[in-house]
């Protein structure tokens, strides 16, 4: 058995995600959870091990935000049952300034 003196530690998280339609649980690795939890999982880990209790307000800090996702779909057998395994593939916060010109923009479209 090898020792190492120190790790990198990464994200793995699972998480519910919803819209005004649906929620779905969703997973989100080191690139994506960084962007969502807005500190690097090293710093949760020592916040963690030291029993620092601001990592309380970090995680509830990180719930109920919005972002738009780039998500991937992926049809998986689990235990003889079809599942749809979601995987967030990109982060960003929403631009309300530009979604605003754009549905502007598509309303236009219908205006006769």
């Amino acid at each position: 058995m090898k020792n190492y003196p120190n790790c990198n530690a990464r994200y793995i998280l699972s998480m519910r995600i919803a819209d005004n339609s649906v929620s779905e649980w969703a997973t989100s690795f080191n690139d994506t959870g960084v962007l969502i939890m807005g500190i690097d999982a090293n710093s949760v880990k020592q916040m963690r091990d030291t029993q620092d209790p601001r990592i309380e307000t970090l995680f509830a800090t990180a719930t109920f935000r919005r972002y738009n996702f780039k998500m991937k779909a992926q049809e998986e057998l689990y235990q003889d049952e079809q599942r749809i395994k979601l995987t967030i593939q990109s982060v960003q916060p929403i631009d309300y300034v530009q979604e605003s010109h754009m549905l502007i923009e598509k309303i236009s479209r219908y205006q006769m």
